[in-house]
């Protein structure tokens, strides 16, 4: 049956991503990552930083474009 008064929402697909970097070289990256990141669930710093974020797919380029 289909409902012409009814809208469905829609939205875009997520990505859970784990990124690891030595804690030396993290200053100057943490500020981008998280510009990219929708959510950061997680993160933990020890000799490396670590950290568990959630985004949309279309931003990934932000991500790949830190570390380039």
């Amino acid at each position: 049956m289909l409902q012409s008064d009814s809208t469905l929402p829609i939205e875009r697909a997520k990505m859970r991503i784990r990124v690891t970097v030595p804690a030396a070289d993290i200053s100057g990256l943490r500020g981008r990552l998280l510009e990219g990141v929708d959510k950061l669930e997680h993160e933990e710093t020890k000799e490396d930083w670590s950290g568990v974020g959630e985004l949309a797919t279309c931003r990934r380029s932000i991500i790949t474009n830190v570390f380039s």
